[in-house]
């Protein structure tokens, strides 16, 4: 039964969500048994995934009218904000998640930025971007966060078309040249192309 188990897990999911100071996440690492979390790292793409998490809340407040589906719609919304808010994309990114205690930007390895955290999440923030304004909610602080990253991570792309696979956190300083993640900010420019018209986007 599709329907049991998608809700049986979104609320399994919004029961891992915590709250300091009006931050929201959801912790990169749970005990299985019994839901608690000694983590405070709160990250996007790869293990974290949080504002994909994000747009799966938003979706779900979407399908259900009741305080259930308004639960999902806050902790949606309140993912986003604290990602845009807490997370500097100019002139360079300053990580790619949180700490939830302090609420200082973090990198996920060791002052390394990688260009899989800086692309893997934007596809699903923008969808959430395009769908929330088709239903009257705009939030250009949402797309002006992506342009920003997106932007600066053009700016990397070599002679080539490779990018390197990660910087040091807020430079352009290569920690590992190789082009071995290439691919990864492609569903995100061709996406961006899309909603802004600009061919920029495309031709990278």
């Amino acid at each position: 039964d599709v329907e049991v188990m998608r809700t049986a897990l979104m609320d399994h999911l919004a029961d891992r969500v915590q709250t300091v100071d009006n931050r929201f996440g959801i912790p990169y690492q749970a005990d299985t048994m019994t839901g608690r979390s000694s983590s405070t790292k709160i990250l996007m793409s790869f293990c974290g995934k949080n504002i994909e998490a994000a747009d799966q809340f938003l979706i779900e407040g979407d399908r259900d009218k009741t305080e259930r589906g308004q639960r999902m719609r806050k902790i949606g919304l309140g993912i986003i904000d604290s990602f845009v808010r807490i997370i500097p994309m100019s002139p360079a990114p300053g990580g790619s998640g949180f700490d939830m205690q302090t609420g200082q930007a973090i990198t996920g390895n060791m002052g390394t930025m990688t260009i899989r955290a800086e692309s893997e999440d934007l596809p699903f923030l923008l969808a959430a971007y395009q769908r929330e304004k088709k239903a009257g909610n705009d939030h250009p602080e949402w797309l002006k966060w992506i342009v920003s990253d997106v932007d600066w991570i053009m700016a990397q792309q070599r002679p080539d078309g490779s990018f390197p696979q990660s910087w040091q956190t807020g430079t352009t300083t290569p920690r590992e040249p190789s082009g071995a993640m290439t691919g990864a900010p492609v569903p995100i420019l061709v996406r961006l192309s899309q909603q802004t018209g600009e061919k920029k986007y495309l031709d990278t």
